[in-house]
């Protein structure tokens, strides 16, 4: 009985989910937004439309504002937390415990610029149909395309690759960030240091390349033995 209810419980949340989803896409085809659609910046009328939002449409302008006079994503995302405004996911009430509800990144402030919706034309695929809607728009087209265009060409990463290490860039700590430098220590060893340090004055902390590279060949080692297991049984 146990198994048969379980069984039919996720028969009958898959159907739920389709039906749903199938609902949702059959509004956008008739010209209409759902909630999950409206990007920061606007707000849902009644009828289904996307309008511009008084409390964050001035902020998606302010954004791009600052980004035509020279400053970047970070230095954007900089003001907007000194300003204390609140980040998309806590100014549409979808996150209301996040422990700073005013920390832009600037992934954010990124994924704004490159969005063509704020240009009033946004082109959707929906069941393999292409469909263009037409809504208030909060900048002019030319701004957006110098955005778009300086976004193409601006160097600056978050994440600085370094072409004599795979590493650099990628590894990624909770508690430290990124490592962001290889480096190399008195004695000769090599090492890399993480974008964020200690507190208390204490030094950045150390991830050795020596230990970094035995931790991943015993990780490679376990995946080969696990796909070698995998190949004998088929």
């Amino acid at each position: 009985n146990e198994e048969v209810t379980k069984y039919f419980w996720r028969k009958e949340g898959g159907y739920k989910n389709r039906m749903m989803t199938n609902r949702l896409q059959q509004r956008n085809q008739e010209g209409k937004f759902n909630l999950k659609d409206v990007k920061y910046g606007f707000c849902l009328t009644d009828d289904g439309q996307m309008k511009a939002d008084p409390n964050t449409a001035p902020v998606v302008q302010e954004i791009f504002r600052s980004f035509a006079e020279g400053k970047s994503p970070v230095e954007i995302a900089y003001s907007l937390q000194e300003q204390k405004i609140p980040v998309p996911s806590v100014a549409r009430g979808e996150k209301r415990n996040l422990p700073d509800p005013y920390h832009w990144g600037r992934k954010t402030i990124s994924s704004i610029l490159k969005n063509p919706v704020y240009t009033g034309c946004w082109t959707r695929t929906i069941k393999g149909q292409s469909l263009t809607f037409h809504i208030e728009p909060l900048i002019e087209l030319e701004l957006f395309e110098n955005a778009k265009s300086r976004m193409k060409s601006d160097p600056k990463k978050s994440c600085p690759k370094n072409r004599n290490s795979p590493y650099v860039g990628l590894l990624y700590d909770e508690q430290y960030g990124f490592c962001t430098h290889r480096c190399k220590a008195v004695d000769d060893r090599v090492y890399y240091s993480y974008a964020i340090g200690m507190e208390d004055g204490k030094r950045k902390p150390r991830l050795y390349e020596t230990d970094l590279e035995n931790a991943v060949r015993a990780c490679l080692k376990q995946e080969q033995r696990k796909a070698e297991k995998i190949l004998n049984r088929i």
